[in-house]
């Protein structure tokens, strides 16, 4: 099924937020700031005992939902609902849009064929926002995400501006994933024709949270078992391309999050990834991973219970 969608704007930026009243201001004001001015914003709060958004209440600039808690997917949803941009841009509200990100997102348009997914790059910083430097974009063109995945290049988060048709076709973003629901979105688009990636300049710049370690491998655990199970039901896609370039994927994350998890006192989870991916590791020959993991959720397993 083609969904035809009438348009008379670019870009629908959306701001899912949660308990963001330290930093939502500073993310909003790098929107409104922006070079590029053929945009709606879009903010959704969901479900917020801080009254973060408040202060934006009577602006004529911008749009303000409010919604009960549902996590992040379910907020972005919300927002793409009413949007009106030819294409959906999503940034977390504790992030920043440098001021020429969404002309360099308009200049890869002017390159492709209303590609499905437009990809820039980020950089991290922690509290203090980081000085970057313009320089005029740097864009490649790949068939599809399935290609530019298969060169190394992953997108996710607000890396990337997503055609609006299509990401009301392919359903949203997956309101049953808490966590790692903007790559199941990416993985799932992964045939849509047309991705265009800008190389530099910089056009996302992501807050790092220094939080709980053991807080941040609990939330890689349930991704990756829920980017697992996605693919092992075929959602990726059927085709042998499809399922041989996600499987890989999917592979480079559950391999990392049983590795930490081994080395961060939570054996019994980094071993429960370790049964459940089994056979993908082997499909695609990860002999060497399959036998020292073991070894290192073993050692996990002895410190944890040293440190009863």
């Amino acid at each position: 099924m083609t969904v035809t969608i009438a348009t008379d704007i670019a870009f629908s930026i959306i701001v899912p937020v949660y308990n963001s009243r330290r930093t939502i201001e500073a993310c909003i004001d790098s929107i409104r700031t922006q070079h590029f001015q053929d945009f709606e914003l879009i903010i959704v709060d969901d479900g917020s005992i801080d009254n973060c958004t408040d202060q934006f209440a009577g602006s004529t600039d911008l749009i303000v939902l409010t919604k009960d808690n549902q996590g992040p997917g379910s907020a972005r949803n919300c927002g793409a609902r009413i949007a009106r941009g030819d294409y959906l841009f999503f940034i977390d509200s504790d992030d920043l849009a440098p001021r020429w990100a969404l002309s360099c997102f308009a200049e890869a348009l002017a390159w492709g064929d209303r590609p499905a997914i437009i990809c820039g790059n980020f950089v991290e910083f922690f509290d203090v926002a980081p000085a970057l430097e313009y320089c005029p974009p740097d864009i490649v063109e790949y068939q599809d995400y399935l290609e530019a995945a298969a060169a190394g290049l992953y997108a996710a988060g607000g890396m990337v501006a997503v055609r609006r048709d299509i990401f009301i076709e392919a359903g949203g973003f997956d309101e049953a994933m808490k966590v790692a629901e903007d790559h199941d979105l990416m993985l799932r688009l992964g045939e849509q024709p047309g991705f265009m990636h800008i190389v530099a300049p910089p056009t996302y710049a992501k807050r790092d949270h220094p939080g709980s370690i053991s807080k941040s491998l609990l939330l890689a655990f349930y991704g990756c078992k829920a980017l697992l199970a996605q693919w092992q039901s075929g959602r990726y896609g059927i085709s042998a391309r499809a399922r041989t370039i996600t499987r890989g994927m999917v592979g480079i994350h559950l391999r990392a999050a049983i590795l930490a998890l081994g080395r961060n006192h939570m054996p019994r989870r980094s071993m429960e990834l370790y049964l459940r991916s089994f056979a993908l590791n082997a499909r695609i020959g990860r002999l060497r991973f399959l036998l020292g993991a073991p070894v290192i959720i073993g050692l996990g397993l002895i410190s944890a219970r040293g440190q009863r």
